[in-house]
């Protein structure tokens, strides 16, 4: 099954192209007042019947969130206030499959930019991770940093950023919190396009400072990153590399049809190891069924999929539970159709390859490589090892609005074989590995390394 909505992962920007081309930006679609309650209402309108996640949100007041929104997008002056209102609305959802997309004109660049610098989340703090390199010397790699503009960096996101954030899970919410997510303009360096942002760091040998960086990352591009590194593994869709007798599988992507011809391929190569790693954790998701073309050679006993569920609406019937009519009381409450994701069955012996096998995954393994993980859960012989998944899956809805924007809502939920909900939380690890900052300014994967550990220790 094709999953809609392949998640593009902070982690693919570590590691940044030397160069970003400038934007075009259009001018924008204008809007009525009309347009924009219209808008509102439609989004209001679309998840009140179809989201599959209010469990997730049992405080939330859906139509007081509608009421006050309303003067928001009524009074909106702005194509940016206008984005924002709504982005804030469907955020409320909280929800990594359900949100809101910005338009051509509202393009990173266009309106907002933030400086060429890469923030990642460490513990309580926030860290430069990548730079230009012509600010390398003044915001050294490493440093810490405490404030943006004046304020207090973990107060500008608390206003500025997670009002819009929607995620499902609260270790991806930090991640793209304090990290940014560029596409729907967030972050907490992003500002006016062309302005200066303060920002005050202690750098790596505990120096205090306070610089000022142009915001131009997006608007004015050519950006030469100071950390770049060569990697095979994370390039393409199917890598295969070695570690003497155990083979690495590096499988990026499940929405490049051509994955299960190149595994294929490889087979009789990997047919040699004594064990296995099968490296997921740059995989966004694609099809879940590419990923159940590859697990099937590796499975010694049928491995089931995830289980779903999707609200169903039969309006008599609600009209006649709610009134008490006989036969008819189940009703009255939320219904849903039921179903499950095929279960994978082996492979005759001869074609199967069952070796000690370790899954690395991270908070970027989402989607259709979260169904992957679901299916090696039943199977023995495979450890998970390295960071909770990304915790959001499922068929969204998607739809058009005013003003040349779109959006999309979750309209199915998906849960592990019984009924456990791993939207919200990612499919958690056997052994838990996640990299420090250390780790990562020095190009070193310790969730591999405890891979390899792991297998060879079952091997030996």
């Amino acid at each position: 099954m094709m999953r809609n909505g392949f998640i593009f992962s902070a982690a693919f920007t570590l590691f940044a192209q030397t160069a970003i081309a400038a934007p075009d930006c259009p001018a924008p679609e204008p809007t009525t007042e009309a347009d924009r309650i219209y808008a509102l209402s439609k989004i209001w309108k679309i998840a009140d019947r179809d989201f599959a996640w209010f469990h997730q949100v049992p405080d939330l007041d859906w139509d007081a969130e509608y009421l006050r929104h309303l003067p928001m997008v009524r009074d909106a002056e702005t194509e940016l206030e206008y984005f924002r209102a709504l982005q804030s609305f469907i955020t409320a959802l909280q929800d990594g499959h359900t949100n809101l997309n910005p338009t051509p004109s509202l393009r990173r660049g266009c309106v907002l930019d933030a400086p060429p610098i890469r923030l990642t989340p460490f513990g309580a703090g926030i860290y430069v991770t990548n730079i230009d390199s012509e600010l390398a010397d003044t915001v050294p790699v490493g440093s810490q940093v405490v404030s943006v503009d004046g304020e207090d960096i973990e107060a500008k996101i608390e206003r500025d950023v997670l009002p819009y954030l929607a995620t499902s899970s609260p270790h991806v919410r930090r991640e793209y919190a304090a990290g940014g997510r560029s596409y729907w303009l967030l972050g907490p360096l992003f500002g006016s396009v062309g302005t200066t942002a303060r920002i005050g760091i202690v750098t790596p040998n505990g120096e205090n400072r306070v610089i000022s960086v142009k915001r131009n990352r997006y608007s004015e591009g050519g950006i030469d990153w100071v950390r770049t590194r060569n990697d095979p593994a994370g390039e393409g869709s199917v890598h295969l590399s070695w570690d003497r007798d155990i083979a690495i599988l590096s499988l990026n992507s499940f929405s490049d049809d051509t994955v299960p011809e190149q595994f294929d391929a490889l087979l009789p190569e990997i047919r040699r190891a004594k064990g296995l790693i099968i490296d997921v954790s740059r995989n966004g998701g694609g099809s879940t069924a590419i990923g159940g073309h590859v697990m099937r050679r590796f499975i010694n006993a049928p491995a089931p999929g995830s289980r779903w569920m999707t609200p169903k609406h039969v309006s008599a019937f609600k009209v006649w539970g709610e009134g008490g009519l006989e036969g008819y009381a189940e009703w009255a409450s939320p219904m849903w159709e039921t179903g499950e994701h095929n279960t994978l069955t082996p492979l005759d012996v001869a074609d199967r390859l069952i070796v000690p096998i370790a899954i690395v995954t991270s908070k970027w393994t989402a989607s259709a490589a979260e169904d992957f993980m679901v299916f090696a859960k039943s199977q023995p012989h495979m450890v998970q090892i390295g960071e909770a998944t990304f915790g959001s899956t499922g068929q969204p809805v998607h739809f058009e609005l005013p003003g040349g924007l779109s959006a999309r809502v979750s309209a199915k939920r998906d849960t592990l074989p019984d009924g456990t909900d791993f939207v919200g939380t990612g499919v958690i690890p056997d052994i838990a590995v996640s990299p420090d900052l250390d780790d990562v300014l020095n190009n070193r994967d310790p969730a591999l390394d405890r891979a390899i550990e792991n297998v060879r220790g079952r091997i030996e």
